[in-house]
């Protein structure tokens, strides 16, 4: 059966009192929270932008939705009869030959019917996208499809998939998929989530029901219902590859009180959106969210929105939701909304259609002055400037051979594996080398991951420092595992450390997990350090992960580019202990490292084959990819794949390049140093010519990398000092000073 499990109820035997929701919804099970709790949730979505301090209260006279009247333009008309039983939650594109195809879920499968109007779904075709059945999987359960039809001519799906099936749901997830013919699609993975799909009083994750458009400069933007009772939206300026999400709501409900579900919206050719949603004030004897009634929210640019409560549709029985609207226009022109009606006597959903006026009048962008009544409720939503972000691409690539091929090894350090090289050059000239090492189970003395260091004067012959740099902590410290570590010098001339620390925590569903954070310490000499009891976490990401921390000072503000949730992010601090998140500056990498060198900064990063993950991707066979940018801030989407040879000529694979850690040795040039699978060995690697600049697409010359004019050994341009910070011994680092310089990239 094709029911969209979402907010209808069982009604137990008769007597009882209580209404059980038997599927998708969870609304019903949710704990109801008072405005204060509502409040302190806002302030903790540091993504969300103001919202009216609480729901308002509907007074006497509008505490039951009024039906449409005349006055309003945007009026619809059902039809009698039932388009579909036990169906709802449909998507319905145009095909270039004026066909419609409406996607729906029939049987725990993603299915499709192709018509004239819209209207006759007998003919069903099944497509790729069904939930597995089995518990726990991150695709147990589909449902709800939004499909779009690219300029390209392929086609793009989003869709909610749920860890188990109705009514156990934890997790709501929103994934992508794109098909040739509307029939076979690859999934490329879930959409960006954040606290603002957080519901309240459980935890989980909650995005549902997505809806998509696309806007007139070619930006795809996608409304979904986010926490139970809110819309949010994302847009992707790729069609569909990459997704950010838009600031705050685009409506705010609030749990037990107000909810706005299910949207669906029409761009309109003279400019303006209307949003169609269903609106449920959890009266009435429907159960779940109440009666709900479709109502419409009217915008000028997609992202603020006026809400009109009252009913688009004249909903003659009182004890009948409605919801899941369906907008679209037939070939002829005729405005059509297929939407799910529930009678408060039933389980079932039935599939239903309505007409909008005279069946050839186009939605309004906006109500008329007449007809526009006074929004009952109306978010104040700030508006949120659009960066257009063009399709990263491989363009190139840049040659790089072996220089050290044994620059350490597990076996000669004596541990299991040595892994996320780090380096500075220090005050007499020479190089230290960090790297995190798991112990031998055979080491006495030493267990777990730690950071130990290697000392060279040419950055060719290496020896190992004796003891540990950084000794992990005891399962209940936030650095159990310390590794990762990424080292700079501040003004002070100390040195200080910004290393990965993990730790088994619980994560949203109460499940052990590890955990990753960004951890900081300090140090007179480079190999004496003391921890300051200071992270870094990023609440945006999932179990607030942060890790692999690369650290720069930038026209006298530090910024630090870390690994999120497969992506690059980048956060600014104006003392190196208080940071706040920026963006994120590349959508598919992890393990960056950056360097400055001739005026141009250099991001070394492992990013995947077509750039975008999908699900479950084995991140070890990533390219090691090179970004540019002019500022260290801004970065180009012309990508090169860094191509790495042994002595012998052979090309390396790429399991075998991980972990980049880079710096600018005394005489100019670039050297970048690598692990390789398994953590057996560190070696290092150069240019075999002049690095591309920004907008360079032509083949690189032979000529090397320049050197100094001088042979007096020089400290590269970025260890420049650009802001001075006193700082006293005494303080113990309450701020860090300038950040000289960190050349690093951690493990992943």
């Amino acid at each position: 059966m094709a029911i969209k499990y979402r907010y209808f109820i069982a009604l137990l035997p008769l007597g009882l009192i209580f209404l059980l929701v038997a599927c998708v919804s969870e609304t019903q099970s949710l704990p109801s929270i008072d405005v204060s709790e509502e409040e302190k949730l806002t302030e903790e979505i540091a993504t969300t932008v103001q919202t009216s301090e609480k729901i308002v209260e509907l007074d006497s006279t509008t505490t039951d939705i009024e039906k449409s009247s005349s006055e309003n333009v945007d009026i619809w008309t059902i039809k009698p009869g039932i388009v579909r039983a036990d169906t709802t939650s449909t998507s319905s594109v145009i095909l270039p030959d004026g066909r419609i195809r409406t996607y729906m879920l029939v049987e725990g499968v993603i299915v499709f019917a192709d018509s004239r109007d819209g209207l006759d779904l007998s003919d069903i075709t099944k497509t790729n996208i069904a939930g597995t059945g089995k518990p726990a999987d991150t695709q147990s359960f589909v449902s709800n499809p939004s499909v779009l039809l690219r300029g390209d001519g392929k086609f793009l799906m989003v869709y909610e998939a749920s860890d188990y099936p109705p009514p156990d749901q934890k997790d709501r997830i929103l994934y992508a998929a794109i098909s040739d013919d509307g029939i076979n699609f690859r999934v490329i993975g879930p959409l960006p989530s954040s606290k603002l799909d957080i519901s309240p009083g459980r935890g989980t994750l909650f995005q549902s029901v997505p809806d998509m458009v696309k806007l007139p400069n070619g930006t795809i933007r996608l409304y979904y219902v986010a926490n139970g009772s809110s819309i949010a939206s994302m847009h992707s300026d790729d069609m569909g590859l990459t997704w950010y999400q838009d600031k705050g709501y685009r409506l705010k409900g609030g749990h037990n009180q107000a909810a706005y579900v299910d949207p669906d919206i029409v761009v309109h050719e003279g400019g303006g959106f209307t949003m169609y949603i269903a609106y449920g004030d959890f009266k009435g004897n429907c159960g779940g969210l109440g009666c709900q009634r479709l109502v419409a929210a009217y915008s000028n640019d997609g992202i603020n929105f006026d809400l009109d409560i009252r009913p688009v549709l004249d909903v003659g029985d009182e004890d009948t939701a409605y919801l899941d609207p369906d907008v679209y226009q037939d070939a002829k022109g005729n405005w059509y909304m297929l939407y799910g009606e529930k009678k408060s006597s039933g389980q079932n959903i039935n599939l239903r259609v309505a007409i909008r006026g005279d069946d050839t009048a186009t939605p309004s962008a906006v109500p008329t002055s007449k007809s526009k009544p006074t929004p009952v409720i109306k978010p104040t939503l700030t508006p949120i400037p659009e960066k257009q972000i063009s399709k990263p691409t491989i363009v190139g690539k840049v040659k790089f051979q072996v220089d050290v091929p044994d620059v350490a090894s597990a076996e000669n350090l004596g541990q299991a594996s040595i892994v996320g090289p780090s380096l500075i050059q220090l005050e007499d000239g020479r190089y230290r080398l960090y790297i995190q090492a798991r112990a031998d189970s055979k080491s006495k003395g030493v267990d777990g991951v730690n950071i130990i260091s290697l000392i060279s004067n040419d950055a060719i012959k290496w020896d190992a420092e004796p003891g540990i740099r950084i000794m992990h902590g005891s399962e209940a410290n936030v650095d159990y595992e310390a590794g990762e570590p990424g080292v700079f010098q501040a003004i002070n001339g100390k040195y200080y450390m910004a290393y990965t620390g993990r730790f088994m925590g619980l994560n949203k569903n109460g499940a052990e997990q590890k955990m990753h954070r960004i951890v900081f310490a300090v140090s007179d000499d480079g190999l004496s350090w003391t921890k300051l009891d200071k992270h870094y976490e990023d609440p945006e990401n999932i179990n607030d992960f942060a890790s692999s921390a690369d650290v720069h000072i930038i026209d006298g503000e530090y910024v630090i580019y870390y690994t999120g949730q497969r992506n690059i992010i980048r956060a600014t601090s104006a003392d190196g202990l208080k940071w706040e998140r920026k963006e994120i500056a590349i959508s598919a990498g992890h393990d960056s490292t950056m360097v400055k060198l001739d005026e141009t900064y250099y991001l070394f990063a492992k990013m995947p084959e077509d750039l975008i993950y999908g699900g479950n991707p084995d991140t070890a066979n990533d390219f090691l990819v090179m970004a540019m940018s002019q500022d260290g801030i801004n970065w180009s989407n012309e990508y090169y794949q860094v191509v790495v040879h042994d002595s012998n000529g052979r090309e390396l694979i790429f399991r075998d390049i991980q972990d980049p850690g880079s710096i600018i040795l005394s005489d100019g040039s670039l050297r970048l140093f690598l692990n390789d699978d398994g953590g057996k060995n560190i070696y290092s690697i150069k240019p075999t010519s002049d690095l591309p600049k920004i907008g360079m697409r032509e083949s690189l010359g032979a000529n090397p990398t320049p050197k100094p004019d001088s042979n007096t050994p020089r400290k590269p341009e970025v260890l420049k000092l650009i802001k001075n910070v006193e700082v006293t011994p005494d303080e113990k680092l309450d701020i860090i000073g300038a950040f000289c310089r960190i050349n690093y990239v951690p493990a992943a």
